[in-house]
């Protein structure tokens, strides 16, 4: 029995944003085109930038390749679910996905998934799988704030956070902040602003390296083939998770984060009483932009947030 049905445009369900609500914030955001979340009966997937709706059949490598002829990509969402997990078998089959969520507390802390992040990298040397954290609100007093991500660009525009979540050059993160992350020709260095711990993690979820402090630097070594870093505050013991950084022969081959932008602050991953959440889109707004957010991708359960409908909203 296959499985069939066509994913929307939501353009008719996406109201526009109240003209009434503009008295007390200001500034603006921006909403991400073309986003929703694929929901399936085995697993959920998260997706940036589709150009047009798609027709969903029973395989799931099919579905990642429509995404991705539509110029659109695929995160795939909470694999720990227990629900809809993603086991190392078919993570390692599946071809063609962006990114995966590492950390995804919903309603229920699911266990991290870095140990499934590490497994495909591994497998798959080189190929750049980058590593998402997201708060999937359906709840604004329950779920909002829990997870995000922080992007450096140097342009406050739809296009410049997609090409920067491209290159990889985003941390994930519960809490901590990075000041600072740059590389040498055999070494990388890390800054933030309150003490914690740091992990240097790399090939095979083996642990490379372990400070403590508000800054730390790892020398690469000959068996190195990319390096992560983990970030535990000691206070609060929230965390933060860069993207891997490949090397070769101690040398650095791919470092995703630019010298230049600023760090910009977004959810990927949430609902609005449309489909699947409890707020509407003017409370949605209102939320992640008085708690100093940028961007936003609505994410609606197989209802596509349609590119003429939403971009920068002034506010």
């Amino acid at each position: 029995m296959s499985f069939f049905f066509f994913i929307h445009w939501g353009r008719k369900k996406v109201l526009p944003y109240a003209e009434g609500r503009r008295d007390f914030l200001k500034g603006e955001m921006i909403i991400l085109p073309g986003a929703v979340e694929v929901t399936l009966p085995h697993n959920d997937i998260v997706v940036l930038n589709l150009d047009s709706p798609i027709e969903i059949k029973a395989s799931l490598q099919g579905i990642i390749e429509q995404i991705k002829d539509k110029q659109g990509l695929a995160i795939l969402a909470h694999p720990s679910y227990l629900l809809k997990p993603y086991p190392r078998r078919k993570l390692l089959k599946l071809r063609g996905y962006f990114g995966m969520e590492i950390y995804n507390p919903n309603k229920i802390p699911w266990p991290e998934s870095t140990r499934r992040w590490d497994f495909i990298l591994s497998r798959r040397y080189g190929e750049r799988i980058w590593g998402f954290t997201s708060d999937d609100m359906h709840d604004l007093k329950r779920d909002a704030g829990r997870a995000w991500i922080m992007v450096k660009t140097e342009n406050k525009t739809a296009n410049s956070i997609l090409e920067a979540l491209r290159r990889g050059s985003f941390y994930a993160s519960t809490g901590p902040g990075i000041e600072k992350i740059f590389s040498g020709p055999d070494y990388i260095q890390i800054k933030i602003k309150d003490l914690a711990k740091f992990r240097f993690v790399g090939y095979q979820h083996k642990i490379l390296q372990v400070n403590f402090g508000k800054e730390a630097i790892y020398r690469l070594k000959p068996e190195d083939r990319y390096v992560r870093i983990e970030i535990k505050d000691l206070r609060n013991k929230k965390k933060a998770w860069t993207q891997p950084i490949f090397v070769q022969g101690r040398r650095v081959v791919y470092f995703p984060y630019p010298d230049k932008g600023e760090w910009l602050k977004g959810c990927l991953h949430l609902h609005t009483r449309l489909n699947g959440g409890t707020a509407d889109l003017n409370e949605v707004i209102d939320w992640y932009r008085r708690h100093d957010y940028h961007f936003l991708a609505i994410t609606e359960h197989n209802f596509i947030t349609h590119p003429k409908s939403l971009g920068k909203i002034e506010i």
